[in-house]
């Protein structure tokens, strides 16, 4: 038997994705200061793109080896003392190559929070004359 690796070529999705901050300011005011709070948070950005790359399938075979017997014509089978003798064989095989090119990949995916609705309120201040 033998193994052997058999390469194809494949399309592969390949994403690359950054993280952009987005950033909300909402003007407070407290008495006669006006004032301004911002907050920023992170998001991420991924596009995808194509590349092509080389994978490697393994085929393994096995083949019956056929042997002959000769011997004179008319000469039949007949059962024998048992003969065993150490024999020495040869055997040349395919060494798979195996090529590992492991990566990080970053999965990009939409994430759904729940963010508190502010709503304003008026605020009234008695201010001493």
């Amino acid at each position: 038997c033998w193994t052997k690796n058999d390469p194809h070529i494949v399309e592969d999705d390949v994403p690359s994705c950054r993280t952009e901050y987005e950033e909300k300011c909402i003007e407070t005011q407290s008495g006669y200061v006006t004032g301004q709070e911002c907050s920023k948070w992170p998001r991420e950005v991924c596009t995808v793109r194509k590349e092509i790359r080389a994978k490697f399938n393994p085929v393994t075979k096995c083949e019956k080896v056929p042997q002959e017997l000769c011997g004179p014509s008319g000469c039949g089978f007949v059962p024998g003392p048992e003969e065993c003798h150490d024999q020495v064989k040869t055997v040349v095989t395919d060494i798979p190559n195996e090529i590992c090119d492991l990566q990080p990949l970053r999965k990009c995916a939409h994430v759904t929070k729940l963010v508190p609705k502010l709503t304003p309120v008026e605020k009234c201040v008695d201010v001493p004359k």
